[in-house]
């Protein structure tokens, strides 16, 4: 049996979504999923279709802004560290029924989400998370 190849990450996310195309196109459709918190939101257009494999976290969409603001950002970031344990939980409990994944956590909250969950994963930061964030924001800095 091979390995099943999750890419955890936001659903909106053109980067990571680029990436999961990608290795639909290598891989078999059954062999390759998403597991995201992140569907559509903030007037995100929803990249994700009727035939991807979408497995789900604490969908946060509901609790965001509309539209994309300095302020909703700052908002989505206290909401992803607020429900972060319980994205753990169910990060640990999706392991545990898929126990041959591995995991390709997209962008620095993700990446911190499965090394927390302590799950097997290969982690692609986006160039922001390396060459800004760390010099304007404390927690990335810390991290």
């Amino acid at each position: 049996m091979s390995k099943q190849l999750v890419f955890l990450c936001g659903a909106r996310d053109f980067h990571a979504m680029d990436w999961y195309r990608s290795a639909e196109e290598q891989t078999p459709k059954e062999n390759v999923c998403i597991l995201t918190d992140l569907i559509a939101a903030e007037g995100f257009t929803k990249l994700v279709g009727k035939n991807d494999i979408v497995h789900k976290l604490f969908i946060i969409d509901r609790f965001l802004f509309k539209n994309q603001s300095t302020i909703g950002n700052i908002w989505r970031n206290i909401i992803k560290f607020i429900v972060l344990p319980l994205q753990i939980g169910l990060l640990k409990k999706f392991h545990r029924k898929n126990p041959d994944s591995i995991y390709h956590a997209h962008s620095m909250y993700y990446i911190w989400l499965a090394a927390a969950a302590n799950v097997p994963f290969i982690g692609t930061p986006q160039g922001s998370d390396i060459l800004l964030k760390p010099f304007r924001s404390k927690i990335f800095h810390f991290f």
